[in-house]
């Protein structure tokens, strides 16, 4: 039996709506959500490697729009001439009209857009993950499309219905359900140690933006984020929406078996906001979700607080947007023995920062069997550089532009980089052991450069003597559809490589 698409109604959803659009779908309107987003790239530290609280006038109001169906369903979209929260004092350097030729990301998804003046008509046929853009990446309108699915509510330990709620932190237990439905806004974090067979599951959004953060470092629970496990198995994340964390939005430590499906994370803009960290943990499947993150949008990460290696990952059918850093990652911290049989597939990167793809051996983990393959990533003119923010004083871009890479394997340690250099004991920094890298491949990875935009180069490069990479493979990469047909045309750097092949 069809079932047509679903929202709450407006009359019934008590949090105040974005002022900059309206959206009608299938000339029914839906509520139209907040997400305050990133409007520069610009972290911090203090000279003591304590992270600022990042101040709101370098982030922007930007909105979300859910919709459950089986069926295409029509966009009908009246926007403001101009963004209503979107501060141009931090702007330097970049354009300042904000109104330019409406898209709809992914770009290979091929949505057509009707303009006519502040009001757009695009159609989506299938589920997943978009982003409609008036003011170019400023904010923006994400779309989620979800398919009709059924959930187990009437057994759930916690029950969010339509509406607003403020649990605070809710420590997790074993074989505990949380259910959020949809329309539900949920002020808190979810908390586990130890936790086992644990389901968090609907449509609703979960918000950190009750708590402040506490603690320069994201391992230990003092700030808990959206989602926070520790020691956990057995667990799975559908549907929700996590929004506005303190610090890591979802992270996980030294987990087994955890399944995210159809989770978007939106919304995320304070300093260090990593979308998805996997940490010392194995047996990990991210599929179908969309995080757009202020800082890395997903990593795998090992530090020495923690113990076992990281194995067995799979991302696959994500839409990601990284505002920072980098969006599929592993590393930068590497501190454990083995990194192996990690799976990356069918992304559609639609924002990028300092590198699209990307292996970095910051530690002494070795790191073996990754795969990368049917990825696009899209590089758009005018996108300013990352800066790191070390007083209180603006951000000034200068007219630059930034320089993203589509492919990035390294290992420049923690140790040697000033920066990371008060996390480390002395026994630490003297440890002459440096990351590997092998066995690494790209297959059928797709770049979409904008007129304008900065060519992302690539590179391949051990820093160490003694500590070559060997077997990376790259096959069938492209730019704009056309394939490139060699490591020089792609601007590709190796250094200390061994048996590197290009298709």
């Amino acid at each position: 039996m069809r079932e047509f698409f679903s929202v709450p109604a407006i009359k019934d959803f008590a949090e105040p709506l974005n002022k900059d659009y309206r959206v009608f779908v299938n000339g029914k309107e839906c509520p139209v959500y907040n997400a305050r987003c990133s409007a520069v790239p610009y972290n911090g530290y203090n000279d003591t490697g304590v992270a600022f609280a990042r101040p709101r006038n370098q982030s922007e109001t930007a909105a979300f729009v859910r919709v459950t169906a089986d069926e295409p369903l029509r966009f009908e979209v009246k926007f403001a001439p101009a963004p209503s929260d979107c501060p141009a004092s931090v702007l330097t350097g970049a354009k300042k009209t904000f109104r330019a030729p409406a898209l709809v990301r992914p770009l290979e998804k091929n949505i057509s857009v009707a303009e006519d003046g502040n009001a757009a008509v695009f159609t989506i046929e299938q589920s997943g993950a978009y982003v409609f853009e008036p003011y170019g990446r400023h904010a923006a309108l994400h779309v989620f499309v979800d398919a009709p699915r059924a959930y187990e509510k009437e057994g759930a330990t916690y029950f969010f219905g339509a509406g607003i709620h403020f649990p605070g932190v809710i420590r997790l237990k074993d074989g505990d359900r949380v259910y959020l439905e949809n329309g539900a806004v949920v002020y808190g974090s979810l908390l586990a140690h130890g936790a086992k067979d644990v389901k968090i599951y609907g449509g609703g959004v979960l918000d950190g933006s009750y708590e402040v953060r506490i603690a320069p470092h994201c391992y230990e629970d003092y700030t808990k984020g959206n989602i926070r496990l520790y020691n956990c198995k057995d667990v799975s994340v559908e549907g929700i929406v996590l929004r506005d964390s303190a610090n890591w939005c979802f992270s996980m430590y030294e987990c087994e078996d955890i399944f995210v499906d159809n989770v978007k994370i939106v919304g995320q803009w304070r300093y260090n906001t990593d979308g998805i960290d996997i940490m010392n943990s194995r047996r990990v499947k991210i599929e179908n979700s969309f995080v757009r993150s202020f800082d890395d949008s997903v990593c795998l990460k090992a530090v020495e607080q923690f113990e076992g290696n990281v194995t067995d990952i799979s991302v696959k059918n994500c839409t990601l947007w990284c505002d920072w850093g980098r969006t599929l990652e592993i590393g930068l911290e590497t501190a454990c023995e083995t990194y192996e049989r990690i799976f990356f597939e069918n992304c559609f990167l639609v924002h990028n920062s300092a590198a699209a793809l990307d292996v970095q051996a910051g530690n002494y983990a070795r790191i073996r069997d990754v795969l990368f393959k049917d990825v696009s990533a899209e590089f758009e003119a005018g996108a300013l550089p990352e800066k790191m923010q070390t007083s209180p004083a603006e951000y000034d871009a200068e007219g630059a532009q930034m320089r993203p890479a589509l492919i990035a394997v390294g290992n420049y340690a923690m140790t040697d980089m000033e920066m990371y250099r008060y996390l480390f004991t002395e026994e630490q920094l003297a440890d002459p052991r440096r990351g590997t890298v092998e066995n690494v491949r790209f297959e059928n990875i797709r770049a979409y450069v904008e007129e304008g935009a900065c060519f992302p180069a690539s590179r391949i490069v051990s820093f160490y003597e003694g500590f070559a990479f060997k077997d990376i493979s790259f096959e069938n990469i492209s730019f704009n559809g056309v394939r490139a047909k060699s490591a020089e045309e792609m601007e590709l750097e190796i250094s200390r490589v061994k048996n590197f092949r290009f298709k």
